[in-house]
This record gives C-alpha cells, structure tokens and sequence, in this order.
C-alpha cells in the first residue's frame, strides 16, 4: 500500500532511518564484526571500572560468606544484547553492529537465596509530554531545540546499596577462569538492568546541574530551567530548548560535567522522527519565523508490525517443542499471520459477543511484548491506539482465543495505517 507522503520523486532518496533490529542467536554465530563490536563493550566498560577482574570470586563462596557475617550481598546475572543499526540499508556495508552488555534485573537473588526490593520511586525520566513541552518551546521564534546523548551514562556513577556481585557470561571471561565453576565480579559502577541505576544517575543529574545553576521545574520530572532554556532529561537523552545563542552556551555547559556526544538539531528522539519547516505567523508584533514541527513514527510502527510477526514464530516454536503443534494450530497461526486493511483497530462488536466464553488464546505469552511496543507510539504519536492497547492489555490474563484475533486486527491496523 502506498505510504502517504511518498512520491514517484523520491524513489532515489536515501535516507538511513536509524532502525536497530536485534540479532538472533544463530546471526550471532560466526560473525566476525558481532565478536569485535562484544569486545569493545566489554573493553569499554572494564575501562570505566563498571567491575575488577581482579577481584573474581565463587558465587557459592560470596554466598557463604555473606551468610556467615550477616551482611547483605546482591547476585546477578548479565547478558549481551547484539543489535544491527541501520539494518533497513540494502548495502551491508552501511549496517553497523553494536552490543550492550546488561544486567539481567528479573533474576537478582540475595545471599539467602530471596529475592531483593528496591525503592525505585525516584528513578524519573521526563514524561513525554515534557518532551511535548520542550519540542514547542524550541519552535517558538528565535528559539531551536538541539539533541545530545549521554555516552556511557549509567557507568558514570557509583552504584549504590549493598554489594552486588554479577556472573559473566561464559563466553565472556577472561583467561585463566577456568578454574572458577560460576565466577563473579563485584559491580562498582552503574550498570543497564539493575533497578537501582536509574535512581543514582537521576540523582547525578540533579545533583551536577543544580550545581551549574539549573533549577528542576516543580512537578515535572527531570525537567531543568535556565536563563530561558529548558532541558528535558529521558534517562541519557538530552533535549535542549530556548534561544539559539542560549541554548549553544547550554550545550557547552552540559558537555563539561557530562561525558556526552555530539549535539545535532532535532530530528530524531526516543523512537520518532521530527520534521521540522519554518512557517511564517502573523502575529500583532508583526510577522515572526517560526517552526512547523511534525512527528513521524513510521519506521517505529514498521519494528511493531516485525516484533508481531517474530513473537508469532517463538509461540509456535514453543508448541512445537512440546510436541502440541496440530495441524489446527498450525492453520491458526497462519491465519494469525495474515494483515490485511482495515479502517480502524477495534474489532466488530457482533464477533466478540458471537463466542463470549472462546477458548484460551494461543497468544497470550507474547501479547504483552507486542502491546507495549505499541503503546510507546501510542503515548508520543498515535493517540488512536492507546483505548484498545488499553483494552487488551487489561485482559492479558484471561487472554481468549477472541483476543488473538483483536491483536491481529490491531497489527493489521498499524500495518496499512503506519
């Protein structure tokens, strides 16, 4: 189906949307350039002193010992996430491969054994209508809003709370740890996963930029004002906004207590595209230059549409594996494979009062993965779909066969409406 906003002009313009797919097991097999882009994460967060090689231990023994004096200790697991950049470019050359080494925060355990909680209240990006907010007061004239990221942001700060000791994966270790049946490290610095980095680089930021003079904004989370410019913080985004002369001075301001990137107009932020065109307003000051700006999520919307696809692949497998695949079920899952247009997301009223006690649904273990996805474009873009990802996700618990189809209907309304 055409893409509105496509013309027969455009089909020799290029233009690298920035998609990141996520490498499978098997592609990661055998790729030289996943092993290169693996060892430079490890190199770089063993250089920023995220933990000490040197001071590798038994997990059994860490367990033992923590007993034994009465302290808490914290073990965790980590894993290696591979995803290819620009993965739309029909070149292979213009992808990219990058890996992110991160903990696994679902499967944290105490010495005893239980389970450790956390106080993660104070752990708040900005909302995005704070983004909203910081987008118009850049396309107000005279005004910009710029974009920067924080390089590295997590393994800026110390880690607080009681110990935490991660196990390494085993591909992963170093020489010399074959000795060592589950070897484990202790983090010293923040780290993507545990539940406790947000918290500490929320605090760093406040921290660093009440000192240079920024103010937060009451009410609004990680939200900073100064001399006319707001600052918008999502995690190790940065969204500058205010005057253009302004706002540079910001930017080098931010650069000297941050290890940050470089700082380029926006364009793209947190999974959608900006399109910004000066228009002219009449105003009663006369006529001022200020900027249209529109949002696009249409390659986001496109990630959505594949996540469906892939998730319905991994339930399938899962049935297959424990040999309950029937040919019924492999008719279903082809029909759950079919998009096709619609005019809106919901379904029809008379097909769900047709079987209001359906069978339990072939989906549901997936489901959530699916409507979370699209609930982000939901929040920033596509208000029309936030009542029925609303609807569904309510009902992931007493997920029916009747919600399979309302998932595929609302994929297939993403899917032709992108």
């Amino acid at each position: 189906m055409p893409q509105v906003g496509h013309s027969p002009k455009t089909e020799n313009f290029v233009v690298r949307a920035a998609v990141a797919r996520t490498l499978s097991h098997k592609e990661r097999l055998g790729d030289p350039r996943v092993r290169a882009a693996i060892e430079k994460e490890f190199k770089k967060l063993t250089g920023l002193g995220t933990w000490d090689t040197a001071e590798v231990a038994e997990w059994s023994d860490i367990k033992r010992q923590a007993l034994a004096k009465g302290e808490q200790v914290i073990l965790a697991r980590g894993f290696t996430i591979v995803t290819e950049k620009h993965s739309e470019a029909a070149n292979p050359e213009d992808r990219v491969i990058k890996a992110r080494f991160v903990e696994d925060g679902s499967r944290l355990q105490c010495g005893d054994g239980s389970t450790p909680v956390f106080d993660t209240s104070s752990d708040s990006p900005v909302t995005t209508t704070g983004v909203r907010l910081a987008v118009a007061v850049g396309a107000q004239p005279g005004n910009k809003s710029v974009v920067l990221d924080a390089t590295n942001a997590f393994p800026q700060v110390d880690l607080t709370g009681p110990a935490t000791y991660l196990l390494l994966p085993d591909d992963e270790r170093p020489e010399g740890w074959d000795k060592y049946r589950t070897p484990v490290v202790r983090i010293r610095k923040a780290l993507y996963g545990d539940p406790r980095s947000g918290h500490d680089w929320t605090n760093n930021v406040t921290r660093k930029m009440r000192a240079k003079g920024y103010e937060p904004v009451e009410s609004w989370p990680s939200l900073y004002t100064k001399n006319k410019v707001l600052v918008a913080v999502y995690v190790d985004d940065f969204t500058v906004s205010g005057p253009c002369q302004a706002v540079d001075e910001a930017v080098l301001e931010l650069c000297s207590i941050f290890e940050m990137g470089t700082s380029e107009p926006l364009s793209r932020l947190l999974g959608c595209t900006y399109q910004c065109r000066p228009v002219n307003v009449d105003g009663p000051d006369g006529t001022k230059v200020c900027q249209e700006v529109t949002f696009n999520m249409t390659e986001f919307n496109s990630q959505c549409v594949q996540r469906y696809m892939e998730l319905m692949d991994v339930e399938e497998a899962k049935l297959e594996k424990r040999k309950k695949l029937t040919p019924a079920l492999v008719a279903h899952f082809k029909e759950m494979r079919k998009l096709s247009c619609v005019a809106t997301p919901f379904l029809d009223d008379e097909l769900e009062r047709a079987d209001p006690e359906a069978h339990d649904g072939y989906l549901s273990g997936s489901a959530a993965a699916v409507l979370m996805k699209i609930l982000w474009t939901a929040r920033v873009a596509r208000p029309e779909l936030g009542r029925v990802v609303s609807m569904l996700a309510s009902d992931i618990s007493r997920w029916t066969l009747h919600h399979d189809f309302a998932l595929r209907r609302l994929v297939s309304y993403l899917d032709c409406h992108r």
